[in-house]
């Protein structure tokens, strides 16, 4: 029952969040420069999701076996300069002031958030493989 209640708890303030954003982005869509703006925040939004995926995933580099730390530390440190050079190559095109980069950035856009996938992908296998091998269930027990 709880449980039935927690889901429906979450629906409904996922429902009110979306019902608010909606009341404040008509009663702000008058206002000069808003939409670039708006427009701005949706840009850096998955970087910034990625920014926190990449300080999550440092804290755990420190925990993992020597092997597995230096190639986690590897592709932690191209995944974040991948991620740094492409948000400051989007915020360029986004601001318009270079228009040659701008044509060979938005059409290679979608691939640059799946090269960032693929880096956080590769850095916790990394993790994944470099930790001790987990006894089984029937070990652990076989003790008692």
């Amino acid at each position: 029952m709880i449980l039935l209640f927690s889901f429906f708890g979450v629906v409904i303030a996922v429902a009110l969040v979306v019902f608010l954003l909606r009341l404040f982005s008509m009663a702000v869509i008058n206002i000069p420069g808003f939409t670039e703006f708006y427009g701005y925040m949706m840009l850096i939004v998955p970087y910034g999701l990625f920014f926190t995926t990449y300080y999550f995933l440092r804290s755990k580099l420190a925990l993992a076996s020597k092997t597995a730390r230096i190639v986690g530390t590897l592709f932690y440190t191209l995944g974040l300069l991948a991620c740094i050079a492409s948000l400051i190559i989007a915020s360029v095109n986004f601001i318009k002031t270079i228009n040659h980069v701008e044509l060979s950035f938005e059409d290679l856009s979608p691939y640059f958030l799946v090269i960032q996938l693929a880096f956080i992908f590769i850095i916790t296998m990394t993790l994944g493989l470099g930790d001790a091998k987990e006894k089984d269930w029937m070990d652990k027990h076989k003790g008692n």
